[in-house]
């Protein structure tokens, strides 16, 4: 696993290399104020205007793209009194965290 750098803003872009591809991700708000993901391995748009939401896998139906990996959304002020949210992007830097998890994390 590893924990996605995020700012909290409402539109970024972060490049980084997971289990040797080149990944770019997009994160941004859309009008009606919910966050959407743009993955893009190598060149290849593998998901597009994904919703961002909590404790799901982004990439489930995508695996056909060959992508090495997913996504997850983890709100880590939920417990036993909170409930866990989908993400927002001003939680983006402390309350909500983007991990990407390796393929032996998914076996």
């Amino acid at each position: 696993m590893l924990q996605i750098p995020l700012g909290a803003v409402p539109s970024q872009q972060v490049s980084l290399n997971l289990a040797n591809q080149n990944v770019v991700l997009n994160v941004y708000q859309l009008a009606n104020g919910k966050l959407y993901m743009d993955v893009i391995s190598n060149n290849q748009p593998i998901i597009t205007c994904r919703p961002c939401q909590y404790g799901t896998l982004m990439l489930e139906d995508a695996k056909y793209w060959g992508f090495v990996g997913d996504f997850t959304w983890v709100d880590l002020l939920s417990g036993v009194s909170t409930p866990p949210t989908d993400p927002v992007y001003t939680g983006l830097a402390d309350q909500y965290q983007l991990i990407y998890l390796e393929a032996s994390d998914l076996q």
